[in-house]
């Protein structure tokens, strides 16, 4: 911080803020005794974003990434990062611009709208629009291949063709859904308007629907819920 020209006032703030600091870890009935932080600040603190924004180093610092590339003969890719800024306040994003120390060769890189990160689309208002619609998508790929599998051809019985549904095609649809779905609920009990997934769960009701009538044979104008019951869904 002293190298940045940040006024010793805070530097002395910030000194003693991660030093001496002690937290516990508390979920369901259990409170742990104090641990000693001995690396960084307490989880929590409002102040850790803006270190991490404004005196982060890792890539161009002594010891750093760019340094660790050079030693070990092993170049970085800078073209295959990506950036994006995640806030709820409208506002332009700034490009990232890394200059590699050794070879001073500078790479920009722009913010990103939506990124695919561990097989989830990413947005920055996490309003996971994109990864809704693509887990609609799915959901429509694999019923429609589902209900090919169920020909009288393949000779898949009842009981075959549940178990792909469940164990295969319901996995896909709902990758991840824990990080980005909803589900519909009100959110006092004098709203009438739900919040949540409601467009995604019509539309997974919608192919399950699709996929209890090719399991049971049923005619198309069963009643969803009928359908769901009978084939266990």
């Amino acid at each position: 911080m002293r190298k940045c020209a940040v006024p010793e006032r805070y530097v002395l703030l910030t000194e003693r803020m991660l030093t001496g600091r002690r937290t516990k870890l508390s979920f369901d009935d259990f409170l742990s005794d104090f641990i000693d932080i001995n690396n960084g600040n307490n989880q929590g603190c409002p102040l850790s974003m803006i270190f991490y924004a404004k005196l982060n180093d890792m890539m161009t610092r002594e010891g750093g990434a760019f340094e660790w590339s050079m030693t070990h003969n092993s170049k970085f890719e800078l073209s295959k990062l990506a950036l994006m800024d995640f806030s709820t306040r409208p506002h332009q994003p700034t490009p990232l611009t890394l200059t590699d120390p050794y070879t001073n060769v500078s790479t920009t890189i722009a913010p990103s709208l939506t990124y695919c990160f561990l097989g989830v689309l990413f947005d920055p208002k996490l309003r996971w629009n994109a990864q809704t619609e693509r887990a609609s998508r799915s959901a429509s790929a694999w019923i429609n291949l589902v209900r090919r599998l169920a020909r009288t051809s393949s000779d898949i019985s009842a009981k075959g063709m549940r178990q792909l549904y469940t164990a295969v095609a319901i996995p896909k649809m709902s990758y991840a859904a824990e990080v980005w779905y909803t589900l519909p609920h009100h959110p006092t009990p004098d709203t009438k308007r739900r919040l949540g997934s409601i467009k995604f769960t019509q539309k997974l009701i919608t192919e399950q629907r699709k996929a209890a009538i090719t399991i049971l044979g049923a005619m198309r104008t069963t009643a969803g819920d009928v359908l769901s019951i009978h084939a266990h869904l």
